[in-house]
């Protein structure tokens, strides 16, 4: 009995090398973790690739599942004539990293034919914030705020006695590159107008940061 569990695992081993090595194979292990914390990311994949000869080849894309707990996803493909330039899409899993998960944005992970594909794949994560003005000084209906997210100047107005979160068509305001925002705002209160800044550090990644501005 023992003997026959050698022989197995023998064969098993030789399978799995010789698709490796082999011509007519793709193997991959892909490895999805979160570039800041080093943490495994669960999140889909597809394997894409072109098919048929030059001038005419056409690109094809399907799923391959998704990497699980532990950020690992396993690939073999057995490669057929005319397939070429493998890639594997890994998707920005969670909404959180690099793009809405909704929006079917992928990092592609180029692998070889021939060969064992050991690759680590690092989503950078974004910083969502959750944004609140409040004017807790209200003058008269007629009270004003230009209010520059990010270095974009006045791209949101608010008048009279606000105390709303700004909108986006995210479900928060904004999504962050860095960990960090400064918001320009520009006041009209009694006639008199002031302008002034203020800067937030230390955001989360991957998780929703509430900021209230009181102004």
């Amino acid at each position: 009995m023992r003997s026959f569990i050698y022989f197995s695992t023998f064969l098993f081993l030789l399978f799995a090398c010789s698709k490796e090595n082999g011509k007519d194979w793709i193997v991959a292990d892909i490895y999805v973790v979160d570039a800041v914390t080093g943490e495994p990311i669960s999140t889909n994949l597809a394997l894409r690739y072109t098919q048929g000869g030059m001038g005419q080849a056409n690109e094809e894309i399907y799923s391959i599942g998704a990497s699980d707990a532990q950020g690992f996803k396993h690939i073999e493909h057995d490669v057929l004539g005319g397939q070429l330039n493998f890639v594997v899409k890994v998707m920005y899993g969670g909404g959180y990293y690099g793009a809405l998960s909704s929006l079917g944005q992928f990092k592609n992970v180029p692998i070889s034919i021939k060969g064992n594909n050991i690759k680590t794949v690092e989503l950078q994560p974004k910083y969502p914030v959750l944004l609140n003005v409040k004017n807790t000084n209200c003058t008269a209906p007629d009270d004003t705020l230009w209010l520059s997210l990010n270095g974009t100047t006045y791209s949101r107005i608010f008048v009279g006695c606000v105390d709303s979160l700004v909108s986006s068509s995210y479900a928060f305001t904004d999504y962050l590159d860095v960990p960090e925002v400064t918001y320009n705002f520009t006041t009209k209160k009694s006639g008199v107008i002031n302008t002034y800044s203020e800067s937030f550090s230390n955001l989360l990644p991957a998780e929703i940061t509430s900021i209230q501005l009181d102004y």
